[in-house]
């Protein structure tokens, strides 16, 4: 999003140009994704122990370590996949605004 804003500039400004290097776009990308999780994570997981009021079942059979994990919400992969997502639809989004 911002290397289209950024690109022109590229020759005059430093940091203008540092938008135009993959990695460095790579990495404000899972930086942004990264807070975004981190601000949707506790409300994420306080929802999960609401819905899943007995949380990860553990078998007995199991090893005597798992039973510590007894209660917490599984689907913690949620939590990625809805940052990425948000950060997708607001890049789409600004996408049509631009174009």
């Amino acid at each position: 999003m911002f290397y289209n804003l950024l690109a022109p500039y590229g020759h005059s400004s430093h940091v203008a140009n540092l938008f135009t290097y993959i990695s460095f776009r790579s990495g404000l990308a899972i930086l942004v994704s990264m807070s975004v999780c981190f601000l949707l994570g506790p409300k994420l997981i306080s929802y999960l122990r609401r819905v899943q009021k007995n949380g990860q079942p553990i078998r007995d059979d199991g090893p005597k370590s798992h039973f510590g994990k007894a209660g917490t919400p599984t689907m913690g992969g949620l939590m990625i996949l809805s940052s990425t997502i948000i950060f997708g639809f607001v890049y789409l989004y600004w996408l049509l605004l631009v174009l």
